[in-house]
């Protein structure tokens, strides 16, 4: 099944999985605004934590991200993903066994390593999609 994941690419990244928008190392000074601002305004019942969401606890090699890209834009309503493009952020799209994905009330975690038969087969650039219209 596909699975869609908010990411940008940092060096360091944990074992060539882009970081996430709620991960404290995925701020850099420039646009540590931006994330703070998105992740007090996503502490509410729309956005759970995983653990709130029925998820319980997240494996080191599992990923928050979507079952489909119409979650995904309804998890990052309003500006929020024009706002991530313009610091760095895409939409990486992956191809998951449907047997390692979990799925939570408003979001789902996986495991994105190669060793689950997972693999990207897409990047969107989060200004072009916005610029698009799509």
């Amino acid at each position: 099944m596909r699975f869609y994941r908010v990411a940008r690419p940092l060096a360091g990244d944990w074992q060539g999985i882009p970081v996430g928008p709620y991960q404290w190392r995925s701020r850099k000074d420039k646009d540590g605004d931006v994330l703070t601002e998105m992740s007090y305004e996503h502490c509410d019942s729309n956005h759970p934590t995983p653990q709130l969401d029925g998820l319980g606890h997240i494996d080191g090699d599992e990923y928050c991200g979507f079952p489909s890209m119409d979650e995904l834009r309804s998890w990052f309503d309003g500006d929020w993903l024009e706002l991530l493009g313009s610091i760095g952020f895409r939409i990486y799209v992956y191809e998951v066994d449907e047997d390692y994905v979990r799925e939570g009330g408003h979001q789902a975690v996986a495991p994105l390593h190669s060793d689950y038969g997972t693999a990207l087969v897409d990047e969107i650039d989060l200004m072009e999609m916005e610029n698009a219209g799509h």
